[in-house]
């Protein structure tokens, strides 16, 4: 019988083969550069955590967390 972690192993394993040639078709046929690019500033700091605080008064209003994403992205990425 298997225990636990040889059964996640086995399947962690397995994933990664069945997923391979998916990656290699996927990243040979899509190109993201003609579309928009990353703000200098990330894109020389790679590993930095950027954080964005926000104005919005209860987690369950939508609105204005669409807002907050909405500026977060567009200071984000660039055309």
């Amino acid at each position: 019988m298997l225990t636990r972690r040889e059964f996640l192993k086995t399947a962690t394993a397995g994933t990664a083969i069945a997923a391979a040639p998916i990656r290699t078709l996927g990243s040979r046929y899509q190109d993201s550069s003609g579309f928009f690019g990353i703000h200098p500033f990330i894109e020389n700091n790679p590993k930095a955590v950027f954080i964005m605080k926000t104005n919005v008064d209860i987690k369950t209003n939508a609105e204005a967390k669409v807002q907050a994403g909405s500026d977060f992205s567009s200071s984000v990425f660039v055309p």
